[in-house]
């Protein structure tokens, strides 16, 4: 019995509940629903617009070539300007202002040199460079058989007496003998002299080396006008008589040498004490 009375109770308890909530819907009226969200649109993706290209005439081949060809000339007269312009022809040297020009092979040094010489600061420990002394480089030229009588009887006196000096220039020329910068020394001596070595088989030409120190060197600009003198007059526009390897005779006194083959490379040297 007391079983039956739970039920009882529990279901009489249940409707009383339903029946207070559809009185309380009916006096705050149904629950809203939340509207749903639309999806996010995705961002378009700009584009650039590319224009189309027009149409350009297309030359004839006559045409192509003939641009073709004044480009090319163009360009092949502008080089030979600026090789007319930068490329050298060669140097030259005059003794003593004399018309006696020579021209050597090939030509190093005679260049102003200045001596650094760095001092410690003992306040800021910083180095400082200053120019101690000022030196001269000696010119070495490579000679053959077209230099002027004149350097080759230099040669022979300072092999006789040893201290001969000699002023004169260093000439430095284009391709068609115009002075372009000159190099004057004064009271210069011949330091060093050798000689190439001799092969009776060889055919290939030799040049002897000279080299000579200066006491001052002044720098000077061309003139730009033709290189004039007896050697210049007579080497420009023709071929100079090469010194030969094979060509050589050697005299030792009354010695039978008549059948030497080779000779050595040799050496003169002096120095000067300052």
């Amino acid at each position: 019995m007391l079983r039956r009375y739970v039920v009882i109770g529990l279901v009489a308890l249940a409707v009383a509940a339903g029946a207070a909530c559809t009185q309380l819907e009916s006096v705050l009226g149904p629950t809203p629903t939340a509207p749903l969200k639309p999806a996010a649109t995705p961002t378009p993706i700009l584009e650039a617009a590319v224009p189309t290209p027009t149409a350009l005439p297309t030359p004839s081949l006559t045409e192509a070539l003939s641009r073709i060809a004044a480009v090319s000339a163009q360009t092949d007269s502008t080089s030979r300007t600026e090789e007319g312009s930068f490329t050298g022809g060669g140097f030259a040297i005059a003794l003593d202002g004399s018309e006696s020009i020579g021209f050597v092979q090939a030509f190093s040094g005679g260049n102003i040199r200045g001596e650094v010489a760095t001092t410690q600061s003992e306040r800021d420990n910083i180095q400082k460079k200053h120019l101690s002394g000022i030196t001269n480089e000696p010119f070495t030229v490579e000679v053959g058989m077209g230099m002027s009588k004149g350097f080759y009887e230099w040669i022979s006196s300072s092999f006789d007496t040893g201290y001969v000096t000699k002023s004169g220039e260093m000439i430095a020329c284009d391709l068609d003998g115009n002075c372009m910068s000159v190099r004057q020394f004064v009271d210069a001596y011949i330091s060093e002299v050798t000689f190439p070595a001799l092969d009776g088989s060889s055919k290939e030409p030799v040049y002897m080396t000279v080299k000579f120190d200066s006491e001052r060197i002044i720098y000077t600009e061309g003139s730009g006008t033709q290189i004039t003198g007896e050697v210049a007059r007579s080497t420009l526009g023709t071929a100079t008589k090469k010194w030969l390897s094979s060509n050589f005779r050697v005299e030792i006194g009354d010695l039978p040498i008549t059948r030497v083959k080779k000779i050595d490379s040799l050496t003169w040297k002096q120095s000067v004490i300052q």
